[in-house]
């Protein structure tokens, strides 16, 4: 049964799609036209010019095998609840047609998407009787208030609006996987108070336990900055070695007395130079990669709870980084 709403819930917009497709007039050759563009586009690599030729091509002319190449350029950009409910309608327009091997195609794709779907539940607080709610400007009937369902990732706006109440909305950002976005919608305030409205907020995103913690482009950052430091570390202790191969030769040369032997001196003052400075860079990026894992690790908190800060600390005869304050 839970299966079952899900599915229902996700062929709304689909349905919508569906409906709009058949008041557009028919056109076989450009559909077929279109079809073989949009295939050669996946062929090549392209699902992004892909998609808008077979979508249009559906709309001309509808056929299963149109609808079941849709689903897979969707599901190569990302759209994972779009092809999802397009490859169960494969499925069951195959079954109709006594496609039995495409039908079996279909439902094994639609259940390996299943599983890295991303849902949506939004919540009433206070449901009057002419409360009319919408998620992309598709209504979103009173049955599905509560309930988890699939969307695409990416930014969707919910709505609310009701006689004689302030309009209410917001963005929400819906990343990508198994994640469960969270959206309430307070009670509406009357029309000569104060807006309700939330579009201009931040996108908000609360996930499941599946997903990841923290901000995508923060860890990100985490790992540029530990990579770089690894490079410069690194650099530093060639640099080094060759620093110390050169100074030793340099000073085998001088106890022996051998003349014509400053090149290996001039060459060790360079390296040493080189060697300083890759060691200093290597400890301030040592404490931009802690500062940046530790402002992701706790991106969750309350800003008043927490106070990160980096500074520079150096002397006569060091360079470096001090990071302090209070997690």
């Amino acid at each position: 049964m839970r299966f079952a709403a899900l599915v229902c819930a996700a062929s709304f917009a689909f349905a919508a799609r569906s409906a709009e497709a058949q008041q557009t007039p028919k056109d076989p050759a450009a559909a077929r036209a279109l079809f073989f563009e949009g295939r050669e586009l996946l062929k090549a690599g392209r699902p992004g010019e892909a998609c808008p030729k077979l979508e249009e091509s559906l709309k001309l002319d509808y056929g299963i095998g149109t609808q079941y190449n849709l689903a897979d350029c969707w599901e190569q950009i990302g759209r994972t609840a779009s092809a999802w409910v397009a490859f169960l309608d494969v499925a069951a327009a195959a079954r109709a047609a006594g496609q039995a091997e495409r039908e079996q195609v279909a439902r094994e794709r639609a259940a390996r998407l299943e599983p890295r779907l991303s849902r949506l539940k939004v919540e009433v607080q206070a449901a009057g009787p002419e409360l009319e709610v919408t998620r992309d400007g598709l209504p979103l009937g009173r049955a599905s208030w509560g309930s988890a369902m699939p969307v695409d990732p990416g930014v969707h706006v919910i709505a609310a609006r009701e006689p004689d109440k302030k309009a209410w909305s917001e963005r929400v950002q819906v990343r990508e996987g198994a994640a469960i976005i969270s959206v309430t919608i307070p009670p509406l305030a009357a029309d000569g108070d104060a807006p309700s409205s939330s579009a201009d907020m931040d996108a908000r995103h609360l996930t499941s336990p599946e997903s990841e913690r923290g901000d995508g482009a923060s860890h990100r950052g985490v790992l540029i900055a530990g990579v770089t430091t690894g490079v410069l570390v690194t650099g530093a202790v060639v640099v080094g070695v060759l620093y110390m191969n050169e100074r030793q030769e340099f000073d085998r040369a001088n106890a022996a007395r051998e003349p014509d032997r400053f090149d290996e001196r001039d060459d060790a003052r360079k390296l040493g130079i080189v060697n300083l400075a890759l060691a200093g860079a290597s400890i301030v990026s040592a404490g931009v990669t802690t500062y940046l894992w530790i402002d992701a690790s706790n991106s969750d908190a309350p800003e008043t709870a927490r106070s990160v800060g980096l500074a520079p600390t150096f002397g006569s005869s060091f360079l470096g980084a001090s990071v302090r304050g209070r997690l």
